[in-house]
């Protein structure tokens, strides 16, 4: 289904990316679409031209996913206690960081989430970093989004992992667990490097980038979900725009009211699965799904507050209220179809639904003019709050050329580079302070919105929805019944107080299979 996180489904064919070249003074070279599956050998890069501009693949169909955030009032997940997993709350004292004269010449591999924006945001970063440090030369290849994590276990299990990959927060642990992934710490502490760690974030970011006491992974961007409303459909039906203080009573009337099933107009567009809904479950009443976001141990689903927020979100709103398309019909129009042709109202999604609805890849010549604002409060009062995944970057262990990919990561997680990616794929910078001054300012004057401070606010609180550490999250989506418990509720309009203790009792089963086995 094509609004599944990327681990949820995905084919096992590999597909292989055109790459190019970031040479010193020049710019990168024009990227060539993906092939298709057959695999072919990438092609040569074309010499450099200074003044032409790069150009890029065609946009993918969908998304990035994915994609997690906590409520307010739930304490804050937790590492297992044994292996404690805190970053320093204050920045050590350390030798000089190398200046670029001292990084020795390289040559490194980068792989990309398949998404066009992605890579123009890329494209263009490394140019700048062909200027700061023109003696590492990167090669940066993307892959399809589909089939990224797939491809990238067949190139482990050949021994050709890249040198620096693209991963989601939540798909890089048990790589680590393996020993494939290099430590960062050491070049942390010698560059004194840990600004990509804001305090304000700890409780988002040190579980997507850390595992056991080690970090190994770099944050480059995060990213929230809000809702984005367009304002025809409230304009016509005499409806005042939503505010942040909303609740989910006040949502569902309406998108009751705004849904004609005559016209085939819908009050509402879900995202569905568990990284959409986890904010949903956990503010109901406070109640976690794991006992642990990392490494967990327990399943928890069976809860009331749970079950009782997967049957409106999963359940009600499809086959009961009949306020948002099924997910067969939304993966039918692809993502971004509904809510940017105005078939849909609201959507509860992540800043990349934007030029979906206004500028140039807008689905509409005219677009269509939007705001957001914080998701309802549910009965509970407790602010859903899934700050959906965030994008990181690993070093792999293969890499002979460690000391230049730390310098590329390290790049990518400062100025300019913050600074250069909001405008181009509308993602969100590392801290709240860039957030404010770069992609607030941009986004607000780009789409005319005026409530971008939502999806910053929202950070604050925010959590992922899992982080398996060892556990390989598409593990327990497929053989913990995730998936499938879902698909019972979403497409067939089963009731989540049969669906969820049945998936619970499989899902533990999975985890216990899984630790008993498990060796450290």
């Amino acid at each position: 289904m094509s609004q599944s996180r990327p681990h949820d489904r995905c084919s096992r064919r590999a597909f292989l990316g055109a790459s190019l070249v970031a040479s010193a003074g020049a710019l990168i070279a024009a990227c060539a679409p993906p092939p298709p599956p057959t695999a072919t050998p990438a092609p040569a890069p074309a010499p450099a031209r200074p003044a032409e501009k790069p150009t890029v693949a065609a946009a993918p169909t969908q998304p990035p996913a994915k994609p997690a955030e906590k409520p307010t009032a739930v304490p804050a997940p937790t590492q297992p206690p044994a292996k404690p997993t805190a970053a320093p709350t204050a920045k050590p004292a350390a030798p000089a960081a190398q200046s670029p004269a001292a990084i020795q010449p390289a040559q490194i591999r980068y792989v990309e989430w398949g998404w066009d924006p992605d890579i123009k945001a890329a494209q263009k970063i490394f140019a700048m970093f062909a200027e700061k440090m023109p003696q590492i030369k990167v090669k940066l290849e993307y892959w399809p989004m589909a089939q990224f994590y797939e491809k990238l276990k067949t190139e482990i299990a050949g021994g050709t992992p890249p040198d620096v990959s693209f991963s989601h927060g939540e798909q890089w642990g048990f790589h680590a667990a393996r020993g494939l992934l290099v430590p960062l710490d050491e070049m942390r502490k010698r560059d004194n490097f840990y600004a990509p760690w804001p305090e304000e974030l700890k409780t988002l970011l040190d579980p997507v980038t850390m595992l056991r006491g080690k970090v190994y992974a770099v944050p480059y961007f995060v990213f929230s979900l809000a809702y984005v409303y367009l304002k025809e459909p409230f304009d016509k039906a005499g409806i005042k725009y939503p505010t942040d203080d909303w609740t989910v009573d006040q949502w569902l009337d309406i998108c009751l009211k705004l849904t004609k099933p005559a016209e085939k107009l819908f009050g509402y567009e879900q995202r569905f699965g568990h990284w959409a809904e986890a904010g949903f479950m956990r503010a109901e009443r406070g109640e976690m799904e794991w006992d642990s976001i990392v490494e967990p141990r327990k399943a928890k689903w069976d809860q009331p507050g749970i079950i009782d927020a997967l049957q409106l979100h999963s359940v009600d709103i499809v086959h009961k209220h009949k306020i948002t398309p099924s997910p067969a019909a939304l993966s039918a129009a692809g993502y971004g179809a509904m809510i940017g042709t105005g078939k849909t109202a609201m959507i509860n999604d992540g800043s990349w639904v934007f030029p979906v609805l206004k500028g140039p890849d807008a689905k509409t010549p005219e677009g269509r003019e939007f705001d957001v604002v914080m998701p309802p409060l549910p009965r509970s009062g407790k602010r859903p709050s899934v700050a959906s995944s965030n994008g990181v970057h690993p070093i792999w262990a293969a890499s002979k050329a460690r000391d230049a990919a730390w310098e590329l990561v390290k790049f990518m997680s400062e100025e300019p580079a913050q600074a250069t990616m909001p405008p181009i794929t509308g993602r969100q910078p590392v801290t709240i302070e860039h957030n404010y001054k770069y992609w607030v300012p941009d986004v607000e004057k780009t789409y005319g919105i005026k409530n971008a401070k939502a999806f910053v606010e929202i950070l604050k609180t925010g959590a992922t929805h899992l982080v398996g550490g060892p556990i390989d999250p598409g593990y327990l989506t497929r053989e913990g019944g995730i998936t499938e418990a879902f698909d019972k509720m979403q497409g067939q309009g089963q009731p989540a107080a049969q669906v969820i203790p049945e998936m619970n009792k499989k899902l533990q089963k999975a985890l216990d299979d899984f630790w008993a086995t498990y060796k450290e």
